[in-house]
């Protein structure tokens, strides 16, 4: 560690027959610096987090000392098991206004290495990017991710310097709703005027209720809807004709048409996507 060097004068006097004085100077300053010594730090480009979504880090290397260190490595965690996942290809360094896009020689854990030796009073900044997992547990609140950085005093790699700083970065996560939608029928052959279903499940993977939902489905022509129902949480709502409507032209369902009813999917919770299914049954009219 660098250290602060500070020092002060004295000076003593006599004037006249017996008079004496002193003076004191001011403090002068200086750094005594380090020949090997490495600092760092960890941010984020994002300042929350949603599932599945690609998170760009940036590490700030510093060589503090005054003579060049080798093979500066990065371990990062991740965020901890199952949290994320490094983007291939994403990796890349800039030194001396020169970028060097590079591989990590492993991903578990993601270890990263400087592609050339910083040289004293020198530093390096390394942007890569790593994508939050789709099926993070809903209770998880922040990804607090954390580095390991050091290098080496000579290219043989025998003293270790390891570095300070702050080199933790913690994102909290994002107060949203997500809705993934999957159709399917109830049969994969039909007969004319024989009733049959399309089923709409609506998933929400977000840590916050979607309200307002609004389908719109464009119907096979000829399709003739007789019910329409939905489920969440266990609770049934019917729609009447008053509450959807059909564009004769397309045959599009929009449902609902009015304000008068609505449509929500819960949140996700630990036991998994909150979930609404709507199930629209009718046949194809002859």
């Amino acid at each position: 560690m660098a250290t602060q060097i500070n020092n002060k004068a004295n000076a003593t006097f006599k004037y006249g027959i017996e008079g004496t004085g002193s003076a004191v100077s001011n403090v002068a300053s200086t750094i005594l610096q380090d020949a090997y010594a490495l600092t760092g730090s960890k941010a984020s480009n994002n300042s929350e987090f949603m599932l599945g979504e690609n998170i760009t880090y940036q590490i700030n290397i510093n060589n503090t000392g005054t003579q060049p260190l080798y093979s500066i490595t990065i371990e990062d965690d991740l965020g901890g098991a199952g949290m994320m996942t490094f983007m291939e290809g994403s990796a890349s360094a800039f030194v001396d206004g020169v970028v060097y896009n590079f591989a990590p020689i492993s991903t578990d854990p993601l270890t990263l290495v400087l592609p050339v030796t910083l040289n004293g009073n020198d530093n390096a900044l390394i942007t890569y990017v790593a994508t939050v997992s789709s099926t993070l547990d809903s209770s998880i609140s922040a990804i607090t991710n954390t580095i390991t950085m050091y290098g080496y005093e000579e290219a043989a790699l025998t003293t270790r310097v390891d570095a300070t700083g702050e080199l933790s970065c913690t994102i909290d996560k994002a107060e949203y709703a997500e809705i993934n939608i999957i159709k399917e029928v109830s049969t994969p052959n039909i007969v004319v005027n024989e009733p049959f279903s399309y089923t709409l499940t609506l998933t929400n993977s977000g840590n916050q209720e979607a309200t307002g939902v609004v389908l719109t489905d464009v119907l096979p022509e000829g399709f003739v809807i007789n019910t329409i129902r939905s489920v969440t949480n266990e609770e049934v709502t019917v729609y009447t004709a008053s509450n959807y409507s059909v564009e004769p032209a397309t045959n599009t369902l929009t449902l609902p048409s009015t304000e008068e009813i609505s449509i929500s999917v819960p949140a996700s919770t630990s036991a998994g996507p909150g979930m609404t299914v709507v199930t629209i049954t009718g046949y194809i009219a002859s």
